[in-house]
């Protein structure tokens, strides 16, 4: 078999088999899904890579993924990795609803052929011959780590990993997922209901022209819908007694709106109005609820500052009351309180990495001192979830 060629470009090589990046010689560091898409792309290189075929590449068709959040993900890691932008690309340009393409100059660089029956004096001097690594697996780690996710086009339910606060390292359960929806389009941020009978989630349609808020009975097939604005709904979330639901509508590029429905229809009420999330951000669970029914937990801040930290919103007055204070560079979202209000899991998220962090809350839900980290793995972690005694937390690894 003919060796696999490097790729330059700029100041960076790429080499193919070992999945590494370096710049001027110095090794970048990329998860595996960021190099398996880099290397897509440089395969292909002036040529479109549809989303379809990198969703191929990356996962297995049996996996339930949010493809599209972990997609932005990994070409969000390699842009950053190579100091590109997607308004301005040097490297990598968007194609909207295509795909992907590589656009800069590329060099293929020949790896030096090793003679298939060397003789007897090169083997002899053998220790001067330099030898190839042998190749890693593709994403060998990939197929063990998605055991249930959240959703492209299927809603999925699943326990994926139980992690025991203050009792040591985690115990990981795997469970069967089970999926909820089977309809054309995409679904994202599932939110049960208290009673546990029905979901709520954001679905852009069967023509897949628009996110709306849409109400599933558990074992009925037809949803209802609850909204019909023009502009994105997004991320639903349950009031702790179950006849409300609030949400997430995008107005703009800066701008979102915080609103809530009754359960089975009805007129909207605005809360207030807030700096949107991050693009890439909008189908991770944006909205939680505190136990009691009077405040959200939220991200705000990306459009103004780069920097998204956790607010409260109060559902009665609209008021807002920050919450985290990200380093800079990093990004909090996902947020869960626990069920006695005393602590609120969260993501904190840099480029492609993310991690469970808990901060403990005072009575009158301010910050009781700095965040912990729970998670410190190389696989990022997203969508924490209190169990009922508030002694774990289940979440997601991919």
């Amino acid at each position: 078999m003919p060796l696999l060629q490097k790729y330059r470009f700029g100041a960076f090589e790429f080499d193919p088999q070992k999945e590494e990046l370096r710049k001027r010689g110095v090794k970048l560091r990329l998860n595996p899904q960021a190099a398996c898409v880099l290397n897509a792309l440089l395969e292909n290189a002036g040529e479109v890579v549809s989303r379809e075929e990198l969703r191929k590449r990356l996962w297995p068709s049996d996996t339930f993924v949010d493809f599209e959040h972990r997609l932005h993900a990994a070409i969000s890691e390699v842009r950053d990795a190579l100091g590109d932008s997607a308004t301005n690309p040097r490297y990598i340009k968007t194609l909207s609803r295509r795909g992907y393409r590589f656009i800069a100059e590329l060099e293929l660089v020949p790896r030096p052929a090793m003679p298939s029956n060397p003789p007897a004096q090169a083997a002899h001097d053998s220790a001067a011959t330099p030898v190839m690594d042998a190749p890693r697996p593709h994403l060998r780690s990939l197929r063990r780590l998605w055991l249930a996710a959240a959703v492209v086009v299927t809603l999925t339910f699943g326990v994926v990993i139980v992690f025991l606060v203050r009792r040591g390292p985690p115990t990981p359960a795997i469970h069967s997922a089970v999926p909820l929806t089977t309809y054309m389009g995409a679904q994202h941020c599932p939110s049960f209901a208290p009673d546990g009978e029905r979901v709520a989630f954001s679905w852009n349609g069967e023509r897949e022209d628009n996110f709306d808020i849409y109400v599933k009975q558990i074992g009925v097939e037809t949803p209802i819908r609850l909204t019909r604005d023009p502009r994105p709904d997004l991320s639903p979330a349950w009031s702790p007694d179950g006849r409300m639901i609030a949400f997430y509508r995008v107005t703009s590029n800066r701008t979102a709106e915080v609103l809530l429905i009754p359960a089975l229809g009805g007129a909207e009420r605005r809360i207030a109005e807030v700096a949107a999330a991050w693009q890439d951000y909008l189908t991770s669970r944006l909205l939680a609820w505190s136990a009691d029914g009077k405040w959200l937990a939220m991200p705000e801040g990306a459009a103004a500052d780069s920097v998204s930290g956790l607010i409260l919103l109060s559902v009665e007055t609209g008021q807002k009351r920050r919450l985290t204070f990200p380093p800079a560079s990093y990004d909090d979202l996902d947020p869960a309180f626990s069920p006695d209000m005393k602590r609120l899991a969260f993501v904190r998220r840099f480029s492609s990495a993310a991690d469970i962090y808990v901060v403990e809350l005072t009575p009158e839900l301010q910050a009781a001192g700095e965040p912990t980290r729970l998670t410190s793995e190389s696989w990022p972690a997203d969508s924490p979830v209190w169990a009922h005694d508030g002694k774990a937390l289940l979440f997601t690894r991919y």
